[in-house]
């Protein structure tokens, strides 16, 4: 994972500082849609846990969304 966390890390400092905004959000964007179906796979968990998964899910999720925003703001300042 430690490729995941670099395209986190790197996003996130890119989005921060402003440069490079377009592949710092891109990096986010793309860490969210690699992690999220495989670390939250609610479909795959016993009935016990479904909600907190499902919690989880959904907040990356949103996460993804927040980044496909930034990635089109960055797109505009460029």
């Amino acid at each position: 994972m430690p490729a995941a966390s670099g395209l986190l890390l790197g996003g996130n400092l890119g989005i921060g500082a402003w440069k490079r905004p377009q592949l710092s959000a891109g990096s986010v964007t793309a860490f969210f849609l690699g992690v999220t179906p495989m670390m939250h796979n609610v479909w795959a968990v016993d009935d016990e846990s479904r909600d907190q998964a499902l919690t989880s899910f959904l907040q990356n999720v949103t996460l993804f969304g927040a980044a496909i925003v930034f990635l089109s703001r960055a797109g505009d300042d460029e």
